[in-house]
């Protein structure tokens, strides 16, 4: 005969008992940790806006070329937003002797605007340029002199080379037109006599640029 075995009944498991601790994935706050608030999308636009938008950079220059041809010069520029900037240069010669009847005066001043193709906030590198300038001049060289005004306007093209953290070179030329009405006079007997007026135009290469320059302001004042 086969015997019937009898099969035993686990108990029901008691309610009052927990299944476990609970996972640490379930445990977690859903909220962001507090060190890695700063990486928010709002924290991380914020800095890129602040990185995108370097302050104002300024720039003392003084062409070198025109020192050779003794007439003291300055120019200061100041970058605006990311690739571009103005400049004002002015340039004055004042020289003369009266009893040779050497006369070497001249003025000019006027702005330039330019574009930079090197990357955001960099004012360095290639540029183009718009420029305007005016001024006066009296020239004599012991006979016939010269005395009049005259006004320039054209494109630039330069290159700008950093030298060290704030300094740099500054190549640059320039095309456009000349005006100019002037005067021509002659001395004569201690006096110095009108003789007539003239126009003239020109068109062509009207500038050249190798400037040392010194940049300051933004972040470090590098250029």
């Amino acid at each position: 005969m086969f015997r019937h075995r009898s099969r035993k009944r686990l108990p029901p498991a008691s309610p009052s008992r927990t299944a476990g601790p609970p996972s640490t994935a379930s445990a977690s706050s859903p909220s962001t940790p507090t060190h890695f608030a700063s990486l928010s999308p709002v924290g991380q636009n914020d800095r890129r806006q602040r990185q995108d938008s370097p302050p104002a950079r300024w720039a003392i220059k003084t062409n070198l070329l025109y020192w050779a041809a003794l007439a003291p010069n300055l120019e200061a520029e100041l970058g605006l937003g990311h690739r571009w900037s103005v400049g004002l240069e002015a340039l004055c010669a004042w020289w003369s002797n009266e009893r040779a009847h050497r006369y070497y005066q001249l003025f000019a001043a006027g702005p330039e605007v330019r574009f930079r193709f090197a990357g955001p906030g960099r004012f360095h590198g290639h540029y183009v340029g718009l420029y305007g300038s005016a001024g006066f001049y009296d020239l004599e060289n012991r006979k016939t002199g010269y005395q009049g005004d005259f006004w320039s306007a054209g494109i630039t093209y330069g290159y700008q080379l950093p030298v060290g953290r704030s300094f740099g070179v500054e190549f640059a030329v320039g095309a456009g037109m000349i005006g100019s009405s002037y005067k021509t006079y002659e001395p004569r007997d201690g006096l110095y006599v009108y003789q007539q007026t003239k126009r003239i135009r020109y068109t062509g290469l009207t500038k050249a640029r190798i400037s040392l320059l010194w940049r300051f302001g933004g972040k470090g004042g590098r250029l």
